[in-house]
């Protein structure tokens, strides 16, 4: 989350990484990367920009090349079944069982609103994490803006049984899990939120900040770390500014 060029709006880069990504069979339809923006209630849809327009119009995705593995397989973006979802499906079968790929995807979403919470008393944003993949590590970095936002309060509730096709507020009444995680600031800001062993993942934090004209050490960063998240499983995060 930056600041926006429109006062009191904020522009926010939504990065998704799969590190390993892999199909069991090669013919399995594969859905690489799903995002939604919902702005608060009453307000009109989002406008968003590429970060690569080149590469989103020759691989069908909005891919980041410079933070993916080469060949780049042939992907199709499609409508999602909620206004404003957008999901990237693979279209080949450049991987099976036998090789892996890492596939880095952005926006960025200008002149964003920060949204209420639900007592009223405070504002700022919620990100929802659907888990639809077997995954092994999940990993979930905010990125704010120090100068703007200096004290941040969040919190992290995982709900079970969630499809990703229902509203937020329906999903809540999903049974809640208990979780051991929380989300942690990382006292050394962007020079902490390096993943062992995925040199590509704090690459593509400096190559959008590179692209967006924004200072990577003007940023905190919050960090959520859990290993084997279950399936169809939803991750909410909320970030509010604390007054």
């Amino acid at each position: 989350m930056h600041p926006s060029a429109v006062a009191n709006r904020f522009d926010m880069a939504a990065i998704r990484s799969k590190f390993g990504l892999r199909r069991l069979r090669s013919d399995a339809e594969v859905v690489v990367d799903t995002i939604r923006v919902s702005p608060p209630a009453g307000r009109a849809e989002y406008h968003w920009d590429y970060l690569d327009p080149e590469a989103a119009q020759r691989y069908g995705a909005p891919i980041l090349p410079q933070v993916s593995t080469h060949p780049l397989p042939v992907l199709r973006t499609v409508p999602g079944t909620m206004p404003g979802k957008m999901n990237s499906e693979l279209n080949d079968a450049a991987f099976g069982r036998r090789g892996a790929v890492n596939l880095t995807f952005g926006q960025v979403w200008r002149a964003t609103e920060l949204s209420p919470s639900e007592d009223g008393k405070t504002q700022g944003w919620l990100l929802l994490t659907h888990i639809h993949t077997p995954t092994a590590l999940f990993i979930a970095d905010m990125l704010v803006h120090r100068p703007t936002f200096p004290r941040i309060v969040s919190q992290i509730e995982v709900y079970g049984h969630c499809s990703g096709d229902s509203p937020y507020d329906v999903e809540r009444t999903h049974p809640k899990l208990p979780l051991a995680e929380q989300i942690t600031k990382l006292e050394a800001g962007a020079d902490d939120a390096r993943i062992q062993g995925v040199p590509q993942y704090h690459e593509a934090i400096q190559h959008v900040c590179d692209r967006l004209s924004w200072r990577i050490d003007d940023f905190d960063v919050y960090r959520v770390r859990i290993e084997y998240p279950l399936l169809d499983t939803l991750v909410a995060m909320r970030f509010d500014v604390e007054s």
